[in-house]
């Protein structure tokens, strides 16, 4: 069980959830996926999604120590559901002491929000999914920033760009942009966000996919301070 601040956690699973495949053929890349992980001595709750052409990560602070014990994966009626749940709380002059629990047990997660004012509490149950199958985003993450950069010029998606844009606009900071080649991911910044934007064939509308990211290999988590992969 652990323990998160109501209106971060809505506002990183609102921005996360934009990275997540939308392909009903890849129901495992249709949600986000949460994990805890350590960094700087401390919990954090991170959220990762992607759809193999993009990715985006992030994090919010556990203010109740504790362990999920395993990954929890949200499918995006799930997500609405919750997020339609959540929202109410993150609007209010109190919502600094609006919290949201976490829990799994029996094969269940459960989304807890106790009452805040005169909004009643709320919980909201689903069946644990572990979406095996989730690529190892902190993996990719990690090489692209252990490369030098690079001054050659990188094509991308604009398609997939600006839902990046859209992230940073409604968050009201400036993207930063990490280039390590013509063919390798580019590496971007929103905030305390990292997202990684794959790369197009120059000419072309093939887009250019590591090896981790087509296989599917089998998650983990990396060391603090480094992006988190989907598992514990």
């Amino acid at each position: 069980m652990i323990t998160v601040d109501t209106p971060v956690l809505v506002r990183l699973l609102v921005d996360v959830r934009e990275a997540a495949s939308k392909d009903r053929s890849l129901p495992f890349l249709a949600g986000v996926a949460l994990i805890v992980a350590e960094r700087d001595d401390r919990h954090v709750l991170v959220a990762t999604a992607t759809d193999r052409f993009m990715a985006l990560q992030g994090s919010v602070p556990v203010v109740a120590d504790g362990q999920l014990g395993q990954r929890l994966f949200l499918s995006h009626q799930q997500l609405a559901q919750l997020l339609a749940a959540l929202r109410p709380h993150t609007a209010r002059s109190l919502n600094s002491v609006a919290q949201t629990t976490i829990t799994v047990e029996d094969g269940q997660v459960t989304f807890s929000q106790a009452s805040l004012g005169d909004l009643a509490s709320v919980s909201v149950q689903f069946a644990h999914n572990a979406a095996d199958g989730f690529p190892d985003i902190g993996k990719v993450m990690a090489q692209c920033l252990i490369k030098d950069v690079a001054a050659e010029p990188v094509f991308v998606a604009a398609s997939k760009l600006v839902v990046f844009a859209r992230i940073a606009a409604r968050r009201g900071v400036s993207l930063s942009f990490r280039s390590t080649g013509t063919k390798q991911a580019v590496v971007l910044g929103i905030g305390n966000l990292v997202g990684i934007l794959m790369p197009r064939e120059p000419g072309t509308d093939e887009t250019v996919l590591p090896d981790d990211m087509t296989i599917y290999p089998t998650v983990s988590v990396l060391e603090a301070e480094q992006p988190v992969g989907a598992a514990s």
